[in-house]
């Protein structure tokens, strides 16, 4: 029986399953507490606004306490909340690279003469080094799923004090938003993601060979041609990562397009209520946007995480008995 990379990542993935649980609870506090802060705070301090021209009698009567209570439980819920998910979060992480990267070392050393010798320094390290760092990330962004859904459903709460058309209408467009995003990442991103993690590995092989016969290359009076050698390999790791911050930005638009709708949408389902509750609507519908643009994000980094893991496959494609044998008892 064969084991691959992605079997040995789902391994990991279960051992770390108690703290890759606590990090996505903290990823739906605090997406959930910065969507309803938001709201809480627009509604307020347009509350506040009202009550202060409305003349000295409705200020004095008016309740300061509560909602300012409210905002400041809300800001610490965040920020304790973001802290326990970054460092959860890379806790779990930094311990299933702990396990992996002796395995991946372990199936070097065991894979087949024809891919362990044909691998040079420069290849090796892009491999063990920056391809596992993309496995890195992907531990650290699998909350974001999480914390997308808290928000979405915190800000259709929000909404439904105003209006449940509104709420209605900003869970459509934020959904439409989801479901647009999402194609356009496999459209923009993801080979864009794939060639920038071959490129870099390409360039990383060709710097380190080229090192290696520097006495010779310059003893024949060829540096010139190794440079630009060099400089068309990193031309084309320029242009995979330049079409990847431009696929990233096809999903800015996308996002910015999504808030311009939710606020128009929040302007006219709400032109009949008050204006703290438009106001709480308003920021409540753009902060559900701005928290699915998290995962948007993460979703950015699937081609390059794919591709990592594929680049990793021929290394770890051994057989099952094999691998979980330690090392020392094979010396």
């Amino acid at each position: 029986m064969k084991t691959g990379i992605r079997q040995l990542v789902a391994a990991q993935e279960k051992a770390q399953s108690g703290r890759l649980l606590a990090a996505s609870v903290c990823a739906m506090i605090v997406s959930a507490a910065a969507v309803v802060l938001l709201g809480v705070s627009a509604w307020f301090l347009t509350s506040s606004a009202i009550a202060g021209l409305a003349g000295s009698v409705v200020a004095m009567t008016f309740n300061y306490m509560v909602p300012s209570a409210m905002i400041r439980f809300l800001a610490i819920l965040r920020t304790g909340g973001r802290y326990g998910e970054r460092v959860i979060g890379h806790d779990a992480a930094l311990h299933a690279l702990a396990k992996l990267r002796p395995q991946l070392f372990d199936s070097i050393t065991r894979a087949d003469p024809a891919i362990s010798l044909g691998l040079s320094s420069g290849e090796t390290s892009t491999r063990l080094l920056q391809d596992v760092d993309a496995i890195q990330n992907r531990f650290v962004r699998l909350s974001a799923p999480w914390g997308a859904g808290a928000a979405l459903l915190a800000g259709i709460v929000l909404c439904a004090f105003a209006s449940s058309v509104t709420a209605i209408a900003v869970a459509a467009i934020g959904g439409v938003y989801i479901l647009v995003a999402i194609t356009v990442a496999k459209i923009a991103t993801d080979k864009a993601g794939r060639d920038t993690r071959v490129a870099a590995g390409r360039f990383k092989h060709e710097l380190t060979t080229l090192m290696a016969a520097a006495p010779e290359l310059r003893a024949y009076g060829m540096t010139q041609q190794a440079g630009e050698q060099i400089l068309g390999t990193a031309s084309l790791y320029e242009t995979a990562q330049r079409r990847l911050a431009v696929g990233s930005s096809w999903q800015g638009l996308c996002q910015t397009l999504a808030m311009a709708a939710a606020v128009v949408a929040v302007f006219v389902t709400t032109a009949n209520q008050s204006a703290p509750l438009m106001a709480l609507a308003l920021l409540g519908s753009i902060g559900v946007l701005d928290a699915a643009g998290t995962l948007i994000g993460t979703l950015s980094h699937k081609g390059s995480i794919d591709a990592a893991m594929e680049r990793l496959e021929p290394l770890v494609s051994q057989p099952e008995s094999n691998i979980s044998e330690p090392l020392q008892s094979r010396i």
